[in-house]
């Protein structure tokens, strides 16, 4: 066991700049305009929706927002930006451009991402585009992470989901 005095003693704490409590500023956003686009598309992401509501209410994403949402989705921080993140899944999925379906398609397939995450971006890409989803969802059944291979597996056999496009066989004439 180890003998505490001979442990040395702790370092002292740096004095912060300015001292401990500090005024808040107010800053004008006009001067910073990706600060200012990044909280309007997340007040649109959170207006008028609870936790479990992923319709959005007739909000609308441009183009202009898909780059703001990916960055968005692909944040992997503390839980309290869950929600946010989950919702910026949804809006790239309205968005429907190819950055968008490439950014879900990357989280869905990321084994650094959480499950629920990975889930839920490829809910997300499924919805908008269906036959491309259910192929992504073919690669990721075989996933180590049970979660996510229960979704892939949920989606590819859900009733009225996109079947897979069978090879058509050419009838040949009978030569006999």
């Amino acid at each position: 066991m180890a003998n505490i005095k001979r442990l040395p003693p702790e370092p002292p704490v740096p004095p912060v700049p300015g001292g401990r409590a500090r005024a808040s500023r107010l800053v004008d956003l006009a001067a910073h305009p990706a600060v200012a686009r990044r909280q309007a598309v997340n007040e649109r992401l959170l207006s008028g929706l609870c936790g479990h509501d992923t319709r959005g209410h007739g909000v609308t994403y441009t183009e202009a927002d898909a780059l703001t949402l990916t960055g968005i989705a692909r944040e992997r921080v503390g839980g309290e930006q869950v929600l946010l993140r989950r919702q910026a899944f949804a809006a790239l999925a309205k968005v429907r451009t190819l950055p968008a379906l490439e950014s879900l398609a990357a989280i869905a397939l990321s084994p650094l991402e959480d499950p629920v995450a990975r889930g839920r971006a490829l809910s997300a890409f499924v919805s908008a585009s269906p036959l491309l989803g259910r192929a992504l969802a073919e690669v990721i059944r075989s996933d180590t992470d049970l979660p996510v291979a229960t979704c892939a597996h949920k989606i590819i056999t859900a009733p009225g989901a996109p079947k897979r496009p069978r090879k058509h066989r050419v009838p040949t004439q009978d030569r006999g």
